[in-house]
């Protein structure tokens, strides 16, 4: 640039200025000419794009149908009995199913959304390979990508596997529809694999206790499900409680899982059936002596919703913490079993008493249809859906006031407020109106 700017100067010879005093004019012209640039003048020019022909509609709907397609697993499905014990296995060379692509040409993504729409998924499939069939569950096909069906091959979930519209514990109801579920899958039936993941407890000694036995019981009480094996005369009982993300599944051999294989803490094999359980808070594996001294188990109360229950019992139960707020006492599985936060609000609710009553305000007529409401809604919901306690046809209006914070009540049209309770963490739902909630309790509830 110097060079430039002095040859391009006609200075004449007697007056050309020396070099002192060349550098402050090249220093006065950068500073009336602005900044200097240093980005070549050819990145700064535009660069020209070669014209291209735009795609056809066609083209564009496949490309995009492409680019949505997810990655189809090279592993194929594995072998599954059907429900009347024969092998259910289907020829690749069907005449009423399209081609499968061979090994030497994999499909291209186009030709795999085509299979995903003809129900064809995985790899190249054989005659002793068959595609595994999922059940035929609507709530499941919605949030599922879709998967071959197949008749005879059906999947069981268990009745922990609960359609939530936010996070909903499993209570008396769920826990009972589990216990039925592996019931009918497990009991009577020999013990082929086992696999633990506990403290306490190796896998290797939980697989010597329990593989080769048989199950001999599954029960429930309230939240705490027990499974019985009896090996060589003895019995083993194992604890789960699932709390709030605790789950149990029921598969065939060989199906795939619905979850992550290094979720499940629990998983029991027989020859019909796998039953594993998904990420369970408590998991215990105890000796019938070790129940008797369990901590917890020999100490709850009775069952709500089992048949046997007694109502006399429960209310003495109750009766034995008259300071107590009702809420709170309901609360205690050593009071009663099975009853959660979500039934405990609703049932408030019918009965139109306020959470903070204190169970000495209580007569036993009120205690006895706190008790009744409460073992007809969990009876009601123990056959599976979506939690109810109001039995309408819109599913949206399922429930009176749980989880409803601010929208109007539907009998008075008061907004729903919610509020604790001292040493409770879990929260109570009630109308200001129709409960009787008074100003001191509202002020301390707050919303």
């Amino acid at each position: 640039m110097r060079a430039a700017f002095v040859g391009a100067t006609s200075w004449p010879a007697s007056a050309r200025p020396s070099s002192r005093c060349l550098a402050p004019s090249i220093a006065c012209v950068r500073r009336a000419s602005g900044p200097r640039n240093r980005t070549p003048s050819f990145l700064r020019r535009p660069i020209p794009r070669t014209p291209t022909a735009r795609p056809s509609r066609g083209q564009s709907a496949r490309r995009a149908a492409n680019r949505c397609v997810p990655p189809v697993p090279s592993w194929s499905w594995s072998t599954v009995a059907s429900r009347d014990g024969s092998a259910a296995a289907r020829s690749s060379s069907s005449p009423s199913s399209p081609t499968r692509p061979t090994p030497s040409q994999p499909a291209t993504r186009s030709r795999q959304l085509l299979q995903r729409r003809s129900g064809r998924i995985g790899g190249p499939r054989s005659s002793s390979s068959p595609s595994m069939a999922l059940p035929s569950t609507s709530r499941l096909s919605r949030t599922r990508s879709a998967r071959p069906a197949s008749p005879g091959r059906r999947a069981v979930i268990s009745g922990a596997s609960r359609a939530r519209s936010g996070t909903r514990m499993p209570e008396g109801d769920t826990i009972l529809r589990t216990a039925t579920v592996l019931r009918r899958a497990l009991a009577g039936r020999v013990v082929t694999g086992f696999e633990l993941v506990a403290p306490r407890m190796t896998p290797a000694a939980a697989r010597r206790q329990v593989v080769g036995g048989t199950v001999k019981a599954v029960e429930s009480n309230g939240k705490h499900l027990l499974i019985t094996f009896t090996t060589d005369g003895e019995d083993v009982v194992l604890h789960t409680h699932m709390r709030m993300q605790g789950q149990w599944h029921v598969y065939r051999p060989g199906q795939r899982w619905w979850f992550a294989p290094s979720k499940a803490r629990v998983v029991i094999r027989t020859d019909e059936y796998v039953a594993p359980c998904e990420t369970p808070p408590v998991v215990e594996l105890m000796t019938a002596r070790e129940v008797a001294l369990h901590p917890v188990v020999p100490e709850l109360g009775p069952d709500v919703i089992a048949d046997e229950f007694d109502a006399d019992e429960g209310i003495r139960r109750l009766r034995a913490q008259p300071a107590r707020d009702i809420a709170t006492a309901l609360l205690d599985q050593r009071t009663l079993s099975g009853i959660g936060n979500e039934f405990k609000n609703e049932v408030l609710f019918i009965t139109r008493i306020s959470p903070w009553t204190k169970v000495a305000d209580l007569d036993d007529a009120e205690l006895r249809r706190i008790l009744a409401v409460s073992r007809d809604l969990m009876r009601r919901n123990r056959d599976g859906g979506p939690r109810r306690t109001r039995f309408v046809l819109d599913r949206r209006q399922r429930v009176w006031v749980q989880e409803r914070t601010g929208l109007p009540c539907y009998e008075c049209g008061t907004p729903i407020a919610w509020g604790t309770h001292a040493g409770e963490f879990r929260k109570s739902w009630y109308c200001p109106s129709c409960q009787n909630v008074s100003e001191l309790n509202s002020a301390r509830s707050g919303r």
